[in-house]
């Protein structure tokens, strides 16, 4: 919430008005982060009180339009890391592998970091568990997957090797399905002329399916599910109308326009 942010960060939200039952929900997210905080306390319940626990979920998701005119979605919101979610919250990483496991057409994901790592522990380690997942929709279930990732002056070198490693799996003989990767580059700022810290970036992170939109706050790496806050949304369209889903629809051309813009680039 700085100037940065605001004005030189790409960024993809949402915003929700004049529903309260979904307000009353991320509230409950925001209380555990409170009561954390006010107690400075690093100890947290092996389980969290009721008055924590969520509205909604993934098998209980709140039904409801997000816009007037608009078929109804299946609404539930995600937290992470799995210890600061109460017993009825959806983790943010079961939701993420529930929804690629579930797309039978296409995936579509943008996101600013994509790492099958540890990035940030004093030694680096493997985690496949979204890598494994891509595969697999791709392999057994022919899935179109796009993976739009993010280059500026924090991106790590070895990055692409990770993106490369998907499009590998592509083939006449191999797949019916398809893995392509792309970087976007933020363009510069013509009237900047000295480089702003931590900003002229694609800081979205956010997927698309033939069932689901979500959007979240985590770069897709293991820290960020497992040692850092995070939240998410999930608008599942499988029982409405594709004519009237405008905010399904809005997400999808957002991607695309992205994809097929001169700021997004095969990976070499």
């Amino acid at each position: 919430m700085d100037w940065r942010s605001l004005t030189h960060v790409k960024e993809l939200g949402i915003i929700i008005q004049n529903n309260p039952e979904l307000a009353k929900d991320l509230s409950k997210i925001f209380d555990i982060y409170w009561w954390m905080g006010e107690r400075n306390n690093s100890i947290i319940p092996k389980r969290w009180p009721s008055i924590y626990d969520a509205h909604y979920n993934i098998s209980d998701p709140y039904r409801n339009q997000i816009n007037p005119n608009e078929d109804v979605y299946r609404i539930f919101l995600t937290s992470s890391p799995r210890q600061l979610c109460s017993s009825t919250r959806t983790n943010d990483l079961d939701a993420i592998i529930d929804i690629i496991d579930e797309a039978e057409k296409f995936i579509y994901i943008a996101v600013m970091d994509y790492y099958p790592l540890f990035l940030y522990e004093k030694k680096s380690h493997y985690w496949p568990i979204i890598d494994d997942a891509l595969r697999r929709a791709v392999w057994e279930r022919n899935v179109q997957i796009r993976l739009l990732a993010s280059h500026w002056n924090d991106t790590r070198s070895y990055m692409p090797s990770f993106l490369k490693s998907l499009q590998a799996l592509n083939g006449k003989n191999i797949l019916k399905g398809s893995i392509e990767t792309k970087l976007f580059t933020f363009p510069m700022c013509p009237f900047i002329k000295n480089p702003i810290p931590y900003s002229e970036v694609n800081h979205n992170k956010y997927m698309i399916t033939d069932k689901v939109v979500y959007i979240g706050t985590s770069n897709w790496s293991a820290d960020y599910f497992i040692n850092t806050g995070g939240v998410g949304i999930i608008l599942n369209v499988t029982d409405s109308k594709r004519q009237q889903q405008s905010l399904y629809n809005q997400i999808h051309d957002i991607f695309l326009r992205d994809w097929y813009s001169n700021y997004a680039k095969n990976i070499q």
